[in-house]
This record gives C-alpha cells, sequence and structure tokens, in this order.
C-alpha cells in the first residue's frame, strides 16, 4: 500500500505522484469544508482509496464528503472498498459496525461461481453446464471477477481448467454486429433507471462500448424480474454496486453473469446529459442509504 500523508494509495508509481494525489485530497478537503457550512462531513472508504474514475468518488465530490480511506473517528457514512473477488480486509471496519451501518460490509465474495449459485438460488435456472458432456457453444471465463478473458469454445471438451467457469453463451445480440448489456446500478435495491451498454460482437468479453444509453428500467425488465433482481441483490448482500445482465433473444431468460461493488462510472461512451442524471440519481440514493 502507498501511503500518502492523509490516505493509502494502493498502486506505488512515485513519490511525486502522491504528493499530487495528497495535494489534490487538500482542495477537494477544502472546498467541501466551505461547501459545508464550515463543517466537515466524512466518507470512510475502506481499504483501498477510490480512483478518480470510480462511481463512489464522484458521488462523494457531488455530495461533498471528504473522503478517506484512513480509519478516523466518527465519519459521516462508511463503505467496505476492497477491489478484489475475495474480500479479506473488513476486520478494522468490526468497531464501526456496532455503532453505523456500513455500505457492503457483508458483500465479500463476487465470484462468477457465487454469483451464479445465488442466481440460481433466486431464478431458479443457471447458465453454468458441463462443459465435459454438453454439445454447443459455450463461454469460458476466470472465475475472477474483472478478467475480461472469456473465450467462446466449441463442446464437450476433454478437460477442465482450474478457476475457469463454464456458461452458455447467451445470445444477447442487438443486431448482426454488436450486443446488448444491461448495467444495473444499486444503492439497496435497484434504481428506476438502467445503462445499456452497446458493443461489437467481436469485442463482447472486452470491457469496451459502442455507446452507452441510459432508460427507465421499467421499459426493459417485468415488475417480476424486478423483484427478482431484488431478492439477488439482498441475499448476496450487495448494498451498492452495478450488475451485469443480459437477455437471451432465444428464451427470454434475464441472467446476472456478474457483480461489481467498486464499480467505476457511468460506464464509457455515456452522454454528458445522461451522465448528469445519473450520477444524481445515484447520489441522491446513496445519501439516503447513509
Amino acid at each position: 500500500m502507498f501511503r500518502g500523508v492523509f490516505n493509502s494509495y494502493k498502486k506505488k508509481k512515485s513519490f511525486i505522484e502522491m504528493i499530487l494525489k495528497d495535494l489534490n485530497h487538500i482542495f477537494l478537503y477544502i472546498r467541501q469544508f466551505i461547501n459545508n457550512g464550515f463543517k466537515t462531513k466524512t466518507l470512510l472508504v475502506y481499504p483501498d482509496y477510490p480512483g478518480s474514475g470510480t462511481t463512489i468518488y464522484k458521488i462523494g465530490k457531488h455530495l461533498n464528503y471528504n473522503i478517506t480511506n484512513k480509519l478516523c473517528n466518527n465519519p459521516k457514512a462508511i463503505i467496505f472498498w476492497e477491489d478484489k473477488t475475495f474480500k479479506d480486509q473488513f476486520h478494522s471496519l468490526e468497531k464501526y459496525n456496532q455503532k453505523q451501518t456500513i455500505v457492503n460490509f457483508h458483500s465479500r465474495n463476487i465470484s462468477k461461481t457465487y454469483v451464479d449459485n445465488i442466481f440460481t438460488q433466486v431464478f431458479g435456472y443457471s447458465s453454468s453446464i458441463n462443459p465435459l458432456t454438453y454439445t454447443g457453444k459455450i463461454v469460458a471465463k476466470s472465475d475472477i471477477n474483472a478478467a475480461h478473458d472469456g473465450k467462446i469454445l466449441d463442446t464437450p471438451i476433454a478437460t477442465t481448467q482450474k478457476n475457469t467457469v463454464y456458461q452458455l453463451l447467451i445470445d444477447n445480440s442487438f443486431d448482426e454486429t454488436s450486443v446488448l448489456d444491461i448495467r444495473v446500478p444499486i444503492v439497496f435495491t435497484t434504481l428506476d433507471f438502467v445503462y445499456l451498454k452497446y458493443r461489437l460482437k467481436n469485442e463482447r468479453f472486452k470491457n469496451t462500448t459502442i455507446t452507452t444509453k441510459i432508460d427507465a428500467i421499467a421499459h426493459i425488465f417485468s415488475n417480476e424480474e424486478i423483484k427478482q433482481i431484488n431478492d439477488f441483490v439482498k441475499k448476496i448482500s450487495l448494498d451498492y454496486g452495478e450488475l451485469d445482465v443480459l437477455r437471451d433473444n432465444k428464451t427470454n431468460k434475464i441472467y446476472i453473469v456478474d457483480v461489481n461493488d467498486t464499480p467505476h462510472g457511468p460506464p464509457a461512451n455515456t452522454s454528458k446529459s445522461d451522465k448528469k442524471i445519473a450520477l444524481n440519481k445515484i447520489a441522491e440514493a446513496f445519501k439516503k442509504l447513509t
């Protein structure tokens, strides 16, 4: 952990970068102090300090929080923010948990195996298949979150790989050249909008988009599907984050394929107007949650 004066930064690059990060922290602290009527309102984000591209960082600025990952007394709000698939640094927050709500305190496993296990319990069907016996095209990808290493395979295959999940190839085609991913922001529950992310088919497993739009959640999911998504969120202990959802054109079923509890956003190629709408909605919901 790269330790500055005010925060601990995850990636060590240079002493100069540390100074710049701390100077930026001072500037933001002074600004929020003035905006809050010369009072401090601290958002403890622990253990990882969030980058400027993360949604929580933008929310913090929007709500005039002093964002820090240094353990402190009487923070206004706390979020457990460990940018790993399997979390293990929550113990230091246990003393706070006795006094106030810690956002995502119980979100400790976002592996694809676990996500699909909870998904199956709620929805009654699964994306997972046995590649040794299944016949057809499937997707193989890392069990670790945000690897973006999906590959399409023809099955059956002779052997399986460790730490790899094998899933149905969901037909989420939008047209001949692109696919549609549905990104669902969560602040305790679903909000009233979703992101529609359009990707090229040949880059469907990469972290790229052609364009992103927002739309009303009621236009994309049925009432029953929204209820099931919220049941899933509760069962997997996600207070804040985003879900990646795909709708299969052949069956019309939806599949939650990824959970992200340290999201960056809004997604790439979202218009300025949509970004503003989305961040305002997320920030207001987050304010109520904390």
